[in-house]
């Protein structure tokens, strides 16, 4: 979301429970859905009726056919990550009628690998300029690393420091 909102692009977010919609926000959603059957208008409301091309996916299963819903004829939805461990589910509605384009991305394809640096680039800039944080609950150094596995096995995000003295 920071990437996006750095290029001047807005942002729907989706979530499964309502309880997450001001974690969403406060990341720089513009709007903040909860996935059930009416959402579809909610975010054609919130969005004024502008096209939304591009819908990323990190999910799958069921959460697909979601994100698929609120997309224009025409636009592109990228699966990056299959947190359900389901195969995405479209309806043929959503595919054949809205002509969408389904694309599958892995930051290793060889087309992608020359557009890295770049990417990075933009990225450290981002993070440079405080538009994008993560919630670091513990720092650890490598000797450390059994620990840290653990701590974020229970929920929490590990930073790993190299930049200790023995």
């Amino acid at each position: 979301m920071a990437i996006a909102k750095s290029r001047d692009l807005n942002v729907v977010g989706i979530v499964r429970r309502p309880e997450l919609i001001l974690d969403v926000e406060k990341l720089g959603a513009d709007f903040v859905g909860v996935d059930a059957p009416e959402l579809s208008k909610q975010v054609q409301t919130a969005t004024g009726g502008m096209p939304i091309s591009l819908g990323l996916d990190a999910v799958g299963g069921p959460a697909a056919a979601t994100i698929a819903s609120v997309l224009s004829p025409g636009a592109h939805l990228v699966s990056y990550a299959w947190l359900s461990g389901l195969p995405i589910h479209l309806p043929q509605g959503d595919l054949i009628g809205k002509r969408l384009n389904i694309h599958g991305f892995w930051m290793y394809y060889e087309e992608c690998l020359p557009k890295i640096r770049a990417a990075l680039t933009e990225a450290t800039k981002v993070v440079a300029f405080g538009k994008l944080s993560l919630p670091i609950t513990t720092t650890c150094r490598p000797s450390q690393i059994k620990e840290a596995i653990e701590h974020y096995q229970r929920g929490g995000k590990v930073l790993l420091d190299f930049n200790y003295t023995k």
